[in-house]
Formats: C-alpha cells, sequence, structure tokens
C-alpha cells in the first residue's frame, strides 16, 4: 500500500480526525460471529487462528478508506 500525504486544509475527513485526536479514549466494536467453519478450515489447512484473525481483520477494515490513517516518520498524516 502507498503512502498518500493528505492536504489537511482540504481533507474532507480532518474534523472527525481532530475530534478522535483530541480524545482520551479509545474506540472499540464487538459482535458475536460464528467462526466454526474458518476455524476447521484453519485447522485443516495447519494454520494458527490469530494471525488469520488479523489478517482477516486488517484486511476488512483497509477496505475502508475511512479507516485507513496513519503517520509517517515526519510526523505527517496519509492514508
Amino acid at each position: 500500500m502507498t503512502f498518500h500525504l493528505i492536504d489537511y486544509n482540504d481533507w474532507n475527513r480532518a474534523q472527525h480526525f481532530e475530534h478522535f485526536w483530541n480524545l482520551e479514549c479509545t474506540f472499540s466494536v464487538t459482535a458475536n460471529i460464528d467462526i466454526t467453519t474458518l476455524l476447521k478450515e484453519l485447522k485443516d489447512r495447519e494454520l494458527k487462528p490469530y494471525p488469520a484473525f488479523m489478517y482477516i481483520m486488517t484486511t476488512a477494515v483497509n477496505r475502508h478508506r475511512e479507516f485507513r490513517m496513519a503517520f509517517n516518520e515526519d510526523d505527517q498524516l496519509g492514508y
């Protein structure tokens, strides 16, 4: 994935970023899902669940541009 610099003054999500950046709390989402089939498939392929979950979650989150935020080494905002 390529790092794209954001022009903060012209960024349509700047207000959202500013709001959450200044909060001293965390955000989490939980859901109950049936992973029976996934666990069987991982076992059949001799794969560990934790790395599989991390891959699945990060892939799903990164499909939504609004959730992609990071800082590069120069503290520049990007997605």
